[in-house]
């Protein structure tokens, strides 16, 4: 049960609304929980520095999702960056005022996520804490190399499932929908293997 720590990436207007002060002390005194960090600093100049070694100790990535954060922060779009950079896990927290199809903006998927709720920060974080620490024992949050290789994978399946849910995808499968079905029955029938069908998949699209 080793203890993590987490950063929490969020917009500035968002702190009282998400609760930020209130969620990370509560956080931070759970069991698998060792420390929480996050940016609450307006000087510029070691911005910069603080972020990358911060986050660079972190294990994991709250990334607290609204419509400012995803649509109108640079600093957010700063930090997801560099905690892609460290091989880091992000689990998005999706605030009331965004759908979750508006997460595929910053590369994120509701996959992995959480829905925030006002009613009691106290019992959000409790059902928070048990996501995390479940989340926790399915992922290898420690090792680097592991992380790369699940960060690619998930990248890959939110990849695929964006331009699956795209128009362009809808135009494709439309026109070429008897090439697809063939595949898919192939596939199905065990005729093909899943290495097959992706690659497949990848030269129908590209014909």
């Amino acid at each position: 049960k080793a203890k993590i720590n987490i950063y929490i990436i969020f917009a500035v207007v968002d702190f009282l609304s998400f609760q930020v002060k209130e969620l990370s002390e509560i956080l931070e005194k759970k069991e698998e929980v060792n420390q929480i960090y996050y940016d609450n600093s307006n000087i510029e100049q070691t911005r910069d520095l603080y972020l990358s070694k911060a986050i660079s100790e972190c294990q994991l990535i709250l990334f607290l999702a609204s419509r400012e954060s995803i649509f109108n922060s640079e600093r957010c779009v700063r930090e997801l960056k560099i905690a892609r950079n460290n091989n880091l896990q992000i689990i998005p927290v999706k605030g009331q005022d965004i759908s979750w199809g508006d997460l595929f903006k910053l590369e994120l998927s509701r996959e992995l996520g959480f829905e925030f709720s006002k009613d009691s920060i106290n019992d959000f974080c409790d059902k928070l804490y048990e996501y995390l620490k479940q989340f926790k024992r399915d992922t290898n949050l420690f090792d680097s190399e592991e992380a790369a290789v699940d960060n690619q994978r998930l990248n890959l399946k939110n990849a695929v499932h964006n331009f699956l849910n795209s128009g362009d995808f809808e135009t494709i499968f439309y026109q070429k929908r008897s090439e697809f079905t063939k595949i898919f029955e192939k596939v199905a029938r065990k005729e093909i293997s899943p290495e097959e069908f992706m690659l497949n998949f990848g030269s129908i699209l590209k014909r």
